[in-house]
């Protein structure tokens, strides 16, 4: 659960959770699936368009998301996360969060989005990518707070009990507890 570059924020994100759509314990899966589904910030249509600055992002997989850029039609005020269905993310790419709202970030970059019109395959060479790109990188991304979270939580259920069944009912009741007192310090 490492995204501490900005670019590959998008893919990982998608990433996790598909993998807790497929865990083998189908109700922690879908109650952790479930949970992560409302912090998919990074596969939103305003931020997806982070994955084009990603070198792990596939060739193809740019085309792809910057053919949704062009053609997709974005919604007027966006949500701030992507809205994701866990019994139909195996079926979800990147390109598939992509709308006409993702040129908003590029454009954000300051560097130009000319190299959209260029097939991916030959940013690597345009000024205007890689100033992009540069600055995208720099970008702060917020998951190593959620990975401080899990570490705690971890170190928490662990010290608390051993037991698998126990520990999803301690989780249970704490969210319940949270759901109860919102503003509880």
């Amino acid at each position: 659960m490492s995204a501490h570059c900005s670019t590959s924020a998008p893919a990982t994100d998608l990433a996790l959770l598909k993998a807790l759509a497929a865990y083998r314990d189908k109700e922690i899966g879908r109650a952790s699936g479930k949970v992560m589904a409302r912090h998919m910030w990074y596969v939103s249509e305003e931020l997806v368009g982070l994955s084009l600055f990603d070198e792990a992002t596939v060739v193809e997989e740019k085309r792809a998301i910057v053919s949704a850029m062009q053609q997709r039609l974005g919604e007027k005020n966006p949500p701030r996360r992507a809205d994701v269905a866990l019994d139909a993310v195996e079926q979800r790419s990147l390109a598939s969060f992509a709308t006409t709202n993702s040129v908003g970030l590029v454009t954000a970059l300051g560097a130009g989005h000319d190299f959209l019109n260029v097939d991916p395959a030959e940013w690597s060479g345009r000024d205007d990518y890689t100033t992009a790109r540069r600055r995208a990188r720099h970008l702060r991304v917020v998951n190593d707070f959620a990975e401080r979270g899990v570490a705690l939580i971890s170190a928490f259920c662990g010290a608390i009990t051993r037991d698998e069944e126990q520990r999803q009912h301690l989780l249970q009741v704490v969210e319940r507890h949270r759901a109860l007192y919102p503003c509880a310090k």
